[in-house]
């Protein structure tokens, strides 16, 4: 589910429980990385597939958290659930970096490939 869809469907402005709140703060940071990614000079299209990878994740951990029976959890259970999800993030947050280096990479070869073009001219 795309992330501003999810926000659509669950946000509720007379929410008193801070659930709302948390979303908000969730698109803020998401914003926030989306400008920063920018900076990097990347393409909408990278920045969509850098943000795959989360999204990705994040439904991989709902996902996880939906099988717990937190009513019958035991602490052992509890333990499983927060490996699990840290592995998901340990996961995310290298292919994220894998595929963030990959395309500045790519630019930085294009860059250079100029750079020497320029210098033979």
């Amino acid at each position: 589910m795309d992330l501003d869809k999810f926000s659509e469907k669950y946000f509720d402005p007379n929410d008193n429980t801070g659930f709302s709140d948390v979303i908000m703060a969730r698109q803020f940071k998401l914003k926030s990385l989306r400008e920063r990614l920018k900076k990097y000079y990347l393409t909408d299209k990278e920045i969509d597939n850098l943000f795959e990878i989360i999204i990705k994740a994040e439904v991989e951990m709902e996902n996880i958290k939906k099988k717990v029976d937190y009513n019958k959890c035991t602490q052992h259970d509890l333990n499983n659930l927060y490996r699990n999800l840290l592995s998901v993030q340990y996961k995310m947050k290298e292919d994220f970096d894998k595929k963030l280096n990959a395309f500045l990479k790519a630019k930085y070869e294009k860059a250079k490939k100029i750079v020497e073009k320029r210098k033979k001219h």
